[in-house]
């Protein structure tokens, strides 16, 4: 019987979840695929009809008006420090890499 480390374990239980009939159906109009949450990133940084066009707000591929919430300073301060700190950057601006 071969032996898995418990990362592997993880992330084969959890692709297993969210490929399970369960899960898409109940969860799947809520979340996107990792291909469908990439696409809007795609896009904006490949697509000609784009260029020059910096700053704009994209939400499913087209500009949309960001949300009252996102467009507060220190919610975004806030959710930069949180993002951060969840994947262990302690200074990002940092020469020191």
């Amino acid at each position: 019987m071969p032996v898995y480390s418990a990362g592997k374990t993880k992330a084969f239980y959890l692709e297993f979840l969210y490929n399970s009939c369960v899960f898409q159906g109940l969860f799947g109009f809520l979340m996107k695929s990792p291909s469908q949450g990439a696409d809007t990133i795609l896009h904006a940084s490949v697509s000609p009809s784009l260029e020059g066009m910096g700053g704009l707000y994209l939400e499913n591929s087209r500009a949309a008006e960001p949300s009252s919430f996102s467009i507060r300073l220190d919610h975004q301060s806030k959710m930069w420090s949180t993002s951060l700190e969840m994947l262990g950057i302690k200074d990002f601006f940092s020469t020191d890499r």
